[in-house]
């Protein structure tokens, strides 16, 4: 639970130093009490070791937020 709730910390203090409304975040952080996928292998594991993220706001602020998320946490974008 520690791990997934300072990995959902992480993400949301990016969202915010990038300007988005902390009062428009909230966010949920799982593991194996609440598996979306069965714990049977490391990739089904890392499925479940997830943060949820919920965001009240309109779709332009929604598009920004998808770009500073791929921007930062998307593990298969080239490092330039």
């Amino acid at each position: 639970y520690e791990l997934a709730a300072n990995r959902a910390y992480r993400v949301m203090k990016v969202l915010i130093q990038y300007g988005v409304d902390p009062n428009q975040l909230s966010f949920s952080s799982y593991g194996s009490t609440n598996p979306i996928a069965p714990n049977d292998s490391l990739e089904n594991r890392m499925k479940n070791n997830r943060v949820e993220i919920f965001f009240s706001t309109d779709a332009n602020d929604l598009s920004k937020i998808h770009s500073i998320l791929d921007e930062e946490f998307n593990p298969h974008k080239q490092q330039e």
